[in-house]
C-alpha cells in the first residue's frame, strides 16, 4: 500500500479554522466556551492501534488533553 511507511501526518492552520474543527466535532456543546482557542493551540486526531486486541481507535487531543467525545467511544 501507498501510505504502509506513513507514521504522521501534520496539517497547519490558522486559530479560526481550528475554532470552526472544533465546532464541526461539537467540542463546544460538549465541554462550553470557557477553553478559547489561543495562538499555538493544537487539535490532534490520531489512529492508535491496541496491541492486546489489534484493533484500532481515533483519539482526539486539544492543547495536550485527550478529549472524550460522548459520541465517541473506544472502550
Amino acid at each position: 500500500m501507498l501510505w504502509d511507511h506513513l507514521k504522521i501526518i501534520f496539517l497547519h492552520t490558522r486559530s479560526l479554522n481550528l475554532v470552526q474543527t472544533l465546532r464541526f466535532f461539537g467540542y463546544w456543546d460538549t465541554f462550553g466556551y470557557e477553553n478559547l482557542v489561543d495562538f499555538g493551540s493544537t487539535f490532534r486526531i490520531e489512529l492508535i492501534q491496541n496491541t492486546k486486541t489489534d484493533k484500532f481507535y481515533v483519539q482526539f487531543t486539544y492543547n495536550d488533553n485527550i478529549i472524550n467525545f460522548p459520541w465517541c467511544n473506544h472502550v
